[in-house]
C-alpha cells in the first residue's frame, strides 16, 4: 500500500520512446489507483477484521471503484480523447471523488477500529500511533487544499513541501503491524507446539 501510493509521488526514469513512456505513465497510474484500494482493504482488517468483511462480496465491492478508475484513466491514456472543458472537468471530479471516498473510507475505518478498541488495544495495536501519522500526514494537505479553494491568492510557507508529511502514514501503519505482531508473538510463544 505504501509503495503503491509513494509511486505517485516520483516522476519515474524518462524513456526517449513515447510509446514506452506512456506504457510507464499507465502503468504508474494504475499502481497509484490500487494503493487507494490496498490501503482501505489494510485498515478494513487491522487490527482486528471488520464484521462488513465477512460478507461475500466485500471484498469485490471495495475494489471494483478502483478497477473501473484504472480503466477510465487507461482509456484516457491510450485514446487521448478530445478534452473540452465539460469533458476535462468531469475527468477531473471522476479522480476527485474516487480520491476522497477511498480516503473517506479508510479514515472511517481507522476511526471505527480506534473508537471500538480499549485503551489497551490502542496500545499494543499501535492504533494511537497510526491516528496521529494519519492526522499528521493528512492535516497540512487538506489545510493547504481549503486555503487555495477559498483563498487562492494567499502563499502558505513551505506549501511545495507539505505533502512529505505524507510518508508519516505508511511508516505508522508499519510500526502498528509490527507492535501488533510483538504484542501476540508472546502468546503464541507460551502456547506449546504438537
Amino acid at each position: 500500500m505504501g509503495l503503491c501510493l509513494g509511486v505517485a509521488f516520483f516522476v519515474g526514469p524518462y524513456f526517449e520512446s513515447y510509446a514506452v513512456r506512456t506504457t510507464f505513465a499507465a502503468l504508474i497510474l494504475v499502481v497509484a489507483i490500487f494503493g487507494f484500494a490496498f490501503l482501505l482493504h489494510y485498515l478494513m482488517e487491522f487490527p482486528k477484521l471488520k464484521a462488513i468483511m465477512e460478507r461475500r462480496h466485500t471484498t469485490r465491492l471495495m475494489y471494483l471503484p478502483a478497477v473501473l478508475m484504472a480503466l477510465f484513466a487507461l482509456y484516457l491514456i491510450a485514446f487521448a480523447p478530445r478534452g473540452t472543458s465539460g469533458f476535462n472537468r468531469f475527468a477531473v471530479a471522476m479522480f476527485g471523488i474516487f480520491i476522497v471516498l477511498y480516503f473517506g473510507l479508510a479514515l472511517w475505518a481507522l476511526i471505527h477500529s480506534f473508537v471500538k478498541a480499549t485503551p489497551d488495544e490502542r496500545s499494543s495495536s499501535g492504533l494511537n500511533l497510526m491516528l496521529a501519522g494519519a492526522l499528521i500526514g493528512l492535516l497540512p494537505l487538506t489545510i493547504a487544499a481549503l486555503v487555495g479553494i477559498f483563498a487562492p491568492t494567499v502563499v502558505l510557507p513551505g506549501a511545495r513541501f507539505y505533502f512529505l508529511t505524507m510518508v508519516l502514514i505508511p511508516i505508522t501503519m508499519a510500526i502498528a503491524v509490527m507492535r501488533k505482531e510483538a504484542a501476540a508473538l508472546p502468546a503464541s510463544a507460551a502456547t506449546p507446539s504438537t
